[in-house]
């Protein structure tokens, strides 16, 4: 089984530039980052955080967005060995594609997402040969007996090749590195470290990840903790249990940023909505890519202490919750009041 790695390799005219001059954005949490190649790639391989386990996520949007015409592209390969892959630009995900989209849940589904429409506007895929091969790759499951594959590497490696991103990007993440293990292709003379306290120690900010989502009628704590960490079991479950309950659609989550937190919301027509309130406490949700309705979205919040009049706000007349990563536990709850009870009472 492969050893699980997240890089995220970020394309566009500007890399190098703000590369050279050492004003690539500051992350809070450590990173390496290979010196560009004559395309202007650069790979950043970020540091696994425990209490963020999509931080990878986060860079890439933050790259992207920080670079207006690039392309950034994270993979993350886990440790049930499960390729993900994601397309950002403008600081939206346009697309993700995932290997064993069941695994989780131990079903066996064919890989999700990855729409060759979308991956050829992205980067500007016209060779014939590429077309037709690469949709052909990206269905294939992992038995498929003309274009299965072993390692999750192995596809990720299968897919980097046919979009020409680099051959560093595959196969190696930043516990590697810190140990010396770098890819073939990568010298240690160009690797640059970026370190958790770049721009970040003396402001005492933190990355933390959160989960919204809809609890089910008297689910526990320990089968919300189930949902959320993979390697929790909820013994209370007798596997016969109802369908969790859905967040809603990502329109429908936009609608409610939009409305309690009227007109400080960017990104309203996106799937990465970004909030920064009075006291400069950020407050970031990840709507994915896929068009079903969602059964929980990730927020992050860059702040001093946990944000917990914002997440209370963004669940206001909600059946809404927000789980923690940080703590593994419920840190804002659906109130009983009814809408238009509370706003009554409530000074404008």
């Amino acid at each position: 089984m492969s050893l699980s790695y997240t890089t995220v390799t970020v394309i566009g005219p500007d890399v190098a530039g703000r590369f050279a001059t050492d004003s690539l954005p500051a992350l809070p949490f450590a990173y390496f980052a290979t010196v560009p190649d004559a395309r202007g790639c650069v790979v950043l391989f970020p540091e696994t955080v425990r209490d963020v386990p999509n931080a990878g996520d986060f860079a890439a949007a933050l790259f992207s967005a920080s670079f207006p015409d690039a392309i950034a592209v994270l993979a993350t390969v886990d440790e049930e060995d499960v390729l993900r892959m994601r397309f950002f630009q403008t600081g939206s995900s346009v697309e993700e594609y995932v290997t064993e989209p069941g695994k989780a849940i131990g079903e066996d589904l064919p890989p999700s997402g990855g729409n060759i429409t979308k991956l050829a506007t992205v980067f500007g895929l016209s060779d014939a040969d590429t077309l037709a091969e690469l949709p052909a790759l990206l269905a294939a499951g992992k038995y498929d007996d003309a274009l299965g594959f072993g390692e999750a590497k192995e596809r990720h490696g299968e897919i980097a090749h046919l979009l020409d991103l680099p051959a560093a990007s595959v196969g190696v993440g930043y516990e590697s590195l810190e140990r010396g293990l770098l890819p073939d292709e990568v010298e240690g003379a160009s690797l640059r470290h970026f370190p958790t306290d770049s721009g970040f120690a003396d402001s005492g900010l933190k990355l933390r990840q959160y989960a919204l989502f809809h609890p089910a009628a008297g689910e526990t704590d320990g089968q919300i903790a189930a949902r959320f960490l993979p390697d929790v079991i909820s013994w209370e479950d007798d596997f016969l249990q109802e369908a969790i309950p859905v967040l809603g659609t990502a329109a429908e989550i936009r609608a409610q940023f939009s409305r309690v937190f009227a007109g400080r919301v960017d990104g309203s027509d996106g799937n990465w909505l970004s909030l920064l309130d009075e006291e400069y406490d950020l407050l970031e949700a990840d709507l994915g890519t896929f068009d079903q309705p969602i059964e929980s979205t990730h927020l992050f919040a860059l702040s001093q202490d946990i944000p917990t009049a914002l997440l209370s706000r963004l669940c206001e007349g909600t059946p809404w919750a927000v789980w923690s990563y940080e703590t593994k536990q419920v840190v804002s709850r659906p109130t009983s009041e009814a809408p238009q009870e509370r706003r009554s009472g409530t000074p404008s």
